[in-house]
């Protein structure tokens, strides 16, 4: 309800705005109330909650949603509605968290979804929205669901299904929503435009900004500018800058836009191809004409002595036409023809040699012109100590690819397998291009490997770093392709499910949980990091350095306390040391309660931490401070309890905001305690930390299946949790066309996990299956019937051991596990391959990162939340 008052107050602001009939606008984030006025967007997000159309307040909640809609439709503002969980009853009659392993609620958010008796009137509630407020006589444009992220796949497949029935007979679209946050206002222009260059139909990218003027402007010129027009191309398909054509809306030619940006990897990196193009002082100068040149913000930029210098860097730009006949084509032709200056004027794309050094290994360089004219000039390879015949000279014609084959004529082959290359080509007046990245030769040796996981077979193969102590091998003979992979780690992973006997009920809830009584959960835990340089750490007691140590409450409650006992003759003062972190405006309450009277002594909200706080209070008798929060999403904490004489009783004496981590000679004459360090009582007081834990029992109803998630999902990848395992992919199956610059692609036909299997669930290893041609793609979420077709892999081999601090994976996949494969190896042809390796605890590592024949793609690897490089890399087959 609270989101529907605020929306009714904001759209009366908008019944005036002038906004473009926009088949596709720019969506914004609902913005607040008092800047509204200033918004001129074409699309808004609207979250709606769900409540029972049988419910005592729906007639008014009703009344406040078509206010509302109207002020919105009258205001031209299109609308995509997110329907989440609102008020419907829900099972045990609460949002549901992930439980702990006893099965108790810890903090946080959780499943909202509501009862399915309920669904019927969802239906209801919905199909009212579409009908009564979709196109075209309301604003709605598209409908989502949201906020049921926590319930099982099969829950939320029948609640988007409701959603589809709802819409039936109406304008209004069924779509999915991505936000997007934008911290840098200048890249916003660019993001809009490369979304819509590679965007999906059925995605709605909603853009949030943090608040302030030049966001506002920019949400208003990217709507002005972009909103509601379809892209069209690339005026430079390969080069610098990055130009991007947005046809007029209504087929008038003079309304078309373009955005231009110069850096592309400063705002999506690794998405490019061609990256690393140096970029000094880097502009390109347009010469007048009957068009404009504007900022991010919308705002008209002046010319220099007839021209636009536009710099090019990673802020975004917008060109527009004056509206007169033929302005956008001479603006089309005018950028075509502009002097580009301080750009490096080639980009390289390097694959590896895939034969050996003395057996005809060849270099393949894909270079390209990125300058908008012919370029020509010495060019110079040099591969390590090899010898190499490459053409001495070069010349491409504007935005030119060429393909060079740099032949191994003469060197030796080195152990490591690793060659640095450095590309130089001087144009003489259009300046020096240099590509280094070190290559490697990709050949996959012929020999049988014994699957122990000892590395000793592996001495003839050529291996493969994927740097930060991983290396990588591959092999083959008739029956099996052998991988293995050495990885440094500090930590042995205990491993994780055997997947082939997962019992996907298990991460769901029981019929029977429980969740504490958080005005009365009292539990404290120890957050130690033994080093710090933080001067708002205290200093250690010894003097020897900082700490950064304190006591926080746990997950599940969101209080925790001190029970001190201090003789009633002999008061104390007593200075708490709360230090600084993520912190809420909502504050930290400290309570002060007599435990022998059992009566409250006083409350003190503390809102900002600054610098570190500490709170000073003179004691006697037997008191309980509690350190309470107010949310999930922070902790109570302290540092530090520290000891002094006093006079008397008074309670609360103040906050001293200036003292932070310098305690010495300020406080703890009589005694302290730094939390993770030395601890000195006085003698006649004790202090100890109480643990209070009243639980409430909890039934799941009976008839209705226990859709809501008890904890995270355990996948096969290596993901949530994350665990140590290895990833191998293969690309092996030929597509038609060339994958789409920018735009994800699918990279990957095979693809298969090496796992560790822990204990608790049997030991031993499993080679799981996450993809085969075919196969739809899927994460293998618990209930969740995509992906079907993964599995463990018959007749596969893996071998896992960890010692001195190194972990070793060995496996051997059958070849008739990857058809495509054999295929490419019995024909001699070269196949894609990408190696990942996962850890539990840092990122991981991929063999294509970084390199130039690859770039940031999503479907290389089944991994979430993580970068994927795509699979590109190219391996030959050794014969002998």
């Amino acid at each position: 309800m609270q989101k529907i008052l605020f929306i009714a107050g904001m759209v009366a602001v908008l019944a005036n705005c002038v906004v473009v009939d926009a088949a596709e606008p720019v969506f914004v984030a609902e913005r607040p109330a008092e800047i509204a006025a200033t918004i001129g967007f074409g699309g808004m997000l609207v979250t709606v909650p769900y409540m029972p159309t049988t419910s005592a307040g729906y007639a008014d909640f009703n009344a406040e949603l078509h206010k509302a809609f109207t002020a919105l439709h009258e205001g031209g503002v299109a609308v995509v509605v997110e329907i989440v969980p609102g008020v419907a009853p829900q099972p045990l009659g609460r949002i549901r968290p992930y439980l702990d392993h006893k099965g108790i609620m810890q903090g946080g958010g959780g499943d909202q979804t509501w009862l399915p008796e309920f669904d019927d009137d969802f239906v209801a509630f919905t199909s009212a929205i579409a009908g009564e407020y979709g196109r075209p006589q309301g604003p709605v444009v598209a409908l989502t669901l949201g906020g049921i992220e926590r319930a099982d796949l099969p829950r939320r497949a029948e609640l988007a299904q409701l959603v589809v029935q709802a819409v039936e007979g109406t304008e209004v679209e069924v779509r999915r929503v991505e936000r997007q946050f934008v911290d840098v206002v200048a890249t916003l222009p660019v993001r809009v435009a490369l979304n819509r260059a590679v965007g999906s139909s059925d995605l709605v990218r909603v853009y949030g900004l943090d608040d302030g003027a030049d966001a506002d402007r920019a949400l208003v010129a990217a709507q002005r500018f972009v909103g509601g027009r379809d892209f069209s191309r690339l005026i430079f398909a390969h080069g610098v800058p990055w130009v991007f054509a947005f046809a007029g809306l209504a087929g008038d030619e003079e309304d078309g836009s373009l955005v231009l940006v110069g850096d592309m990897d400063a705002v999506a990196p690794g998405r490019a191809s061609s990256r690393g193009i140096a970029l000094d002082g880097a502009r390109m100068r347009i010469v007048a004409g009957p068009y404009r040149l504007y900022d991010a913000m919308g705002v008209s930029m002046p010319m220099t002595d007839g021209e636009w210098p536009v710099p090019l860097d990673g802020r975004g730009f917008y060109l527009r036409g004056d509206g007169t006949e033929g302005s956008f084509a001479a603006l089309v032709t005018a950028v075509r023809a502009a002097q580009i200056e301080g750009v490096e004027p080639l980009s390289v794309v390097a694959r590896d040699m895939t034969a050996a050094v003395d057996r005809g290994a060849v270099l393949k360089l894909m270079v390209g012109n990125v300058l908008n004219r012919p370029i020509e000039g010495v060019l110079k390879v040099e591969l390590g100590a090899l010898v190499v015949d490459a053409p001495a000279r070069l010349r491409l014609a504007p935005h030119e690819r060429q393909l060079i084959e740099v032949k191994i004529v003469g060197g030796e082959a080195v152990a490591e397998n690793i060659y640095p290359l450095r590309v130089e080509f001087d144009t003489g007046v259009d300046g020096v291009a240099v590509h280094e990245e070190v290559m490697r030769v990709n050949l996959i040796g012929r020999q049988t490997i014994k699957v122990d996981g000892k590395l000793g077979d592996w001495t003839e193969a050529l291996p493969q770093s994927l740097g930060r102590g991983v290396t990588g091998w591959l092999a083959y003979d008739d029956t099996y392709l052998y991988v293995a992979a050495k990885v440094r780690d500090r930590i042995e992973d205990p491993g994780t499910l055997r997947f082939a006997d997962r019992d996907d009920d298990t991460f769901f809830y029981p019929q029977v949980s429980h969740e504490l009584d958080l005005s009365q959960a009292l539990f404290k835990v120890d957050r130690v990091h033994k080093r710090s340089a933080n001067p708002a750490h205290l200093w250690r007691p010894d003097g020897t350095g900082r700490i950064d140590g304190r006591w926080e409450n746990s997950t599940k409650t969101q209080a925790f306390a001190i029970d001190l006992t201090i003789p009633d003759g002999k008061p104390r003062q007593v200075a708490l040391y709360i230090p600084p972190g993520e912190f809420d405006p909502a504050g930290m309450d400290i309570e002060l309660y007599d435990r022998k009277r059992q009566m409250s002594l006083g409350r003190e909200r503390l809102e900002t931490l600054g610098k570190g706080v500490y709170a000073v209070y003179r004691l006697a008798g037997k008191v309980r401070i509690t350190l309470r929060v107010h949310d999930w999403h922070y902790r109570a904490r302290l540092a530090g309890i520290f000891f002094d004489p006093a006079d008397k009783a008074s309670g609360f004496v103040g906050f001293d905001r200036e003292t932070s981590g310098e305690w010495f000679d300020r406080y703890g004459a009589e005694g302290f305690y730094v939390v993770g360090a030395e601890r000195i009582d006085p003698p006649d007081i004790s202090l100890r930390v109480p643990k209070v834990i009243k639980k409430v029992r909890r039934e799941w109803p009976e008839g209705v299946r226990r859709f809501s998630y008890r904890r995270e999902p355990v996948l096969p990848s290596g993901d949530s949790p994350g665990f140590d395992n290895v990833q191998i992919a293969f690309n092996a199956v030929p597509v038609d066309t060339a994958p789409v610059e920018l735009a994800d692609y699918a990279c990957s036909d095979y693809e298969y996990a090496l796992n560790k299997v822990s204990k608790r669930y049997g030991g031993g290893t499993e080679v799981w299956r996450l993809l085969a041609p075919g196969m739809k793609r899927g994460d293998f979420y618990p209930r969740d019937d995509a992906g079907f077709g993964q599995g463990v892999v018959d007749g596969a081999k893996l071998s896992m051991q960890y010692k001195n601090k190194m972990r070793i994976s060995e496996a051997a996949i059958p070849w008739q596990e990857i058809p495509a494969v054999r295929a490419l190896m019995e024909a001699g042809e070269p196949v894609k391959f990408s190696l990942r390796v996962n850890y539990g605890q840092v990122e991981s590592r991929e063999l294509a990162r970084g390199r130039s024949a690859s770039r940031l793609n999503e479907p290389a690897f089944h991994a979430i939340g993580q970068p994927h490089w795509a699979n590109e890399l190219e391996f030959g087959w050794q014969r002998d």
